[in-house]
C-alpha cells in the first residue's frame, strides 16, 4: 500500500448544523456544515474536515459525506484485496494462458488510478 500519510482510520460523521447564510448571489440562503471525525491516539474523536453546502436537502449531503467516509475507511482493505487478486490470477493465468488475462489488467489499471502502482 501506498506510504502515504493520512489521518488514522475509522472517520466518523458528525452531525449537520447551521453555520450561516450564503448572501451573494441573491437569493440568500441557509449555509450547512457536516464535520469529519478521526480518532488521536488515545481513541478520543477530533474533527479533521467539514463540508459545507446551501442545499436544503440535509439528507443527500449527509449520504455524501458518509459515502466518502465509507470509501476513506475502507480503502485499505480493498487495495489488499485487488492485490490478492491480482497475484492469484496471475498464479493461475501461468497455468491456464489467457484466461484471466483481462481480470490482472482491469485491476492492475484501477490500483495504478489508484495511485498504488
Amino acid at each position: 500500500m501506498s506510504d502515504k500519510k493520512h489521518t488514522p482510520l475509522p472517520w466518523k460523521v458528525g452531525k449537520i448544523r447551521q453555520c450561516g447564510t450564503k448572501i451573494k448571489p441573491e437569493p440568500v440562503e441557509p449555509v450547512h456544515t457536516v464535520d469529519i471525525f478521526a480518532p488521536n491516539g488515545n481513541g478520543v474523536y477530533h474533527k479533521i474536515s467539514n463540508f459545507t453546502f446551501t442545499s436544503e436537502d440535509e439528507a443527500e449531503q449527509r449520504a455524501n459525506a458518509e459515502y466518502i467516509v465509507k470509501a476513506c475507511n475502507y480503502y485499505p482493505e480493498l487495495v489488499k484485496a485487488i492485490t490478492h487478486i491480482i497475484k492469484l490470477s496471475k498464479l493461475t493465468e501461468e497455468h491456464y494462458p489467457g484466461t484471466l488475462k483481462n481480470t490482472i489488467f482491469e485491476f492492475t489499471a484501477l490500483l495504478t488510478k489508484l495511485g498504488e502502482l
